[in-house]
């Protein structure tokens, strides 16, 4: 299955007009919550709780950041949260590599 979609154009990732790209991947790896340890999770919790409670329900992206890890044939490996530190990932780069 190949997307393609135009480089540097704003698509939209969440709700009715999301981008086909985004609804797969999304429904290869569900949303599994934020690492409550971040120090960033209270504030963006609270972010979420006032002003978008909405994108708290369901799989979808919740915020910037998130990185899905596909492999070579396609299929989704791993979702990361914006709560999620880079070194947290290097395992699961090396393996890809």
């Amino acid at each position: 299955m190949v997307w393609i979609f135009p480089i540097y154009k704003k698509i939209d990732v969440r709700g009715n007009e999301a981008h086909p790209l985004f609804t797969y991947i999304e429904s290869q790896k569900p949303f599994e919550g934020f690492n409550m340890n971040h120090p960033v999770t209270k504030l963006l919790m609270a972010i979420l709780n006032e002003k978008y409670p909405h994108y708290l329900h369901g799989d979808s992206i919740k915020r910037n950041f998130t990185k899905f890890f596909i492999d070579k044939e396609g299929n989704v490996i791993e979702r990361f949260e914006s709560t999620t530190e880079p070194f947290e990932m290097e395992s699961y780069i090396e393996h890809l590599l």
